[in-house]
């Protein structure tokens, strides 16, 4: 059923599986009803997809396994399919230009996305309706922002929330409705720069050249900066 109308969806596949194997296939009606015969006894798990279309409201499997008896009476499953949303978005700096590769971060209660736009900035994504944070870096390299006019303060790119925030509890949240498609742009926000410089060493004291050198934020989450030692 849609979980929406409570009508019935064609076109699901079903499988029914054993220790991960699927054993039966089938495919419901115009009604969305389907009928497996003929089973053999045993315990069963039952998955049901319809890809590009609709999304299930609970992580599959929907139903926990469940046994059958042969010559045991029929058993009856109900499931609710909801229709999926789509996000289809834009990177870009301060001018407006693509930023390509971005990572992308798309967090929800229930589902959420982590990737990287496209070679033009761009990246679309289906998911489970609900509210979610969005976030882009900047890529690895980016060229960084020309200072402001009248002013010396060096800058660079951070990672930028919607609607144009380096803080996450001042993001603002994308709802997203069932079979809903909604377009966004998010422009990377500058902010003031600061440097680090170091010598790395060995336990000895020699130098050591050339060794990849990661600035991470907290010890988690993506690479703010990378470099290598000279």
């Amino acid at each position: 059923l849609d979980a929406a109308t409570s009508r019935g969806v064609a076109g699901v596949k079903v499988e029914l599986k054993q220790t991960g194997t699927t054993v039966y296939r089938t495919t419901t009606d115009e009604l969305g009803n389907f009928v497996v015969e003929d089973l053999k006894g045993g315990a069963y798990t039952v998955y049901y997809s319809l890809p590009g279309d609709f999304a299930l409201p609970y992580p599959q499997p929907l139903h926990k396994p469940f046994q059958l008896t042969a010559g045991g009476p029929p058993v009856k499953l109900d499931a609710r399919m909801i229709q999926a949303a789509r996000i289809t978005g834009h990177v870009v700096d301060g001018k407006g230009d693509d930023v390509p590769n971005a990572p992308l971060e798309l967090i929800g209660s229930r589902s959420g996305f982590r990737g990287n736009a496209d070679s033009n900035g761009e990246f679309h994504q289906d998911l489970f309706p609900d509210a979610f944070l969005l976030s882009a870096a900047p890529p690895l390299p980016l060229k960084p922002p020309k200072p402001e006019p009248r002013g010396d303060q060096v800058l660079n790119w951070t990672r930028t929330y919607y609607r144009r925030t380096a803080a996450r509890e001042t993001a603002s949240k994308i709802v997203l409705r069932p079979g809903q498609a909604i377009e966004i742009e998010l422009k990377l926000l500058p902010v003031p720069a600061h440097a680090i410089r170091g010598v790395l060493l060995m336990p000895d004291g020699t130098p050591v050249p050339h060794a990849a050198i990661t600035l991470m934020k907290n010890s988690v989450g993506l690479p703010r900066f990378a470099t290598e030692s000279k």
